[in-house]
């Protein structure tokens, strides 16, 4: 059975950082958000594994460089993993504890994204 998102979403093709779990003090990782929508993300990570991943909570941290004030914060339940054969890992993520703040900061980066 083909599997429907709720809201679709958006290529973004963003450079962000993330941590594994929801109190990010093992430190900081390079990942691209791949597409995003208020729902959740796809995400490009290069240097993990399944095993690190599966089952857990990822805190992402996306600075847009034309929109330096915008610091987007989001947290989010792995759904989705693909290993993408000698490149890395694709991480589907479902979006939990979105603040309205973060939700209006997202919906605002996407909207200019796409203009």
């Amino acid at each position: 059975m083909e599997r429907r998102r709720r809201v679709p979403r958006r290529a973004v093709g963003w450079q962000a950082r993330y941590a594994i779990g929801l109190d990010p003090t093992g430190g900081w990782r390079a990942c691209d958000i791949l597409d995003i929508s208020l729902h959740g993300a796809g995400l490009f990570v290069a240097d993990a594994t399944l095993e690190e991943l599966d089952q857990r909570h990822l805190t992402v941290r996306v600075r847009r460089p034309e929109h330096s004030m915008a610091l987007l914060t989001l947290v989010g339940a792995v759904r989705n993993l693909a290993v993408i054969p000698g490149s890395g890992l694709r991480v589907g993520l479902e979006f939990v504890g979105l603040s309205e703040a973060d939700r209006a900061v997202l919906e605002a980066l996407a909207h200019m994204e796409s203009t």
